[in-house]
């Protein structure tokens, strides 16, 4: 019995478990949790191809504006895991990019992706490992809730999990063989 023999049965007994399944697919296939804190008014919509987070807006509202809202949309993933996604990030705000900011959650902890003190439109490449099981999520962060919106748009998201299995499987792979390679000898 070859190596080439061994290995398609066990390829494909780890790929019928899952063990080596990553998502890369639709955005709408995980399981994201939508919330707006503070009563912020903040939409998240999430489509097969791309996650849409629209800034709280109470314009019009005056007792419900000047109150700092978050817009989360948050997905529980393991550790090992490899998130990457492009952004593009636009303001209506009369303050800016100061008032709506756009950016990333690890556990609860908001870390800015969308700079300040700009009018202009912007984008970028996120990628990150988790060293850890977390809640990731995405986030924008209505500073005022006041002045007009702003919106992110994440698309060619990915979050591959670190395949633990492998390490396993590759010496299964090799007692196998061995086993094989004995029989023989």
């Amino acid at each position: 019995m070859n190596a080439r023999t061994l290995f398609r049965p066990v390829a494909a007994a780890l790929l019928a478990a899952g063990c080596l399944a990553a998502h890369a697919g639709p955005v709408d296939a995980l399981t994201w949790t939508v919330a707006n804190t503070d009563g912020g008014n903040g939409v998240a919509t999430i489509a097969p191809d791309s996650l849409t987070l629209v800034s709280a807006d109470f314009t019009g509202s005056p007792d419900q504006a000047f109150v700092p809202t978050l817009l989360t949309a948050t997905v529980a993933l393991a550790a090992g895991t490899t998130i990457s996604f492009d952004w593009a990030y636009t303001t209506a705000d009369d303050g800016g990019s100061n008032n709506d900011v756009f950016g990333w959650l690890l556990d609860g902890q908001f870390q800015a992706l969308s700079a300040g003190d700009s009018f202009d439109p912007q984008s970028g490449r996120f990628s990150l490992v988790l060293d850890h099981d977390a809640v990731f999520g995405l986030a924008m962060n209505s500073v005022d809730g006041w002045g007009g919106s702003a919106t992110a748009v994440v698309t060619d998201f990915t979050a591959v999990p670190e395949p633990a299995t492998l390490p396993l499987a590759a010496a299964a792979l090799g007692g196998l063989l061995l086993a094989g390679k004995r029989r023989r000898g």
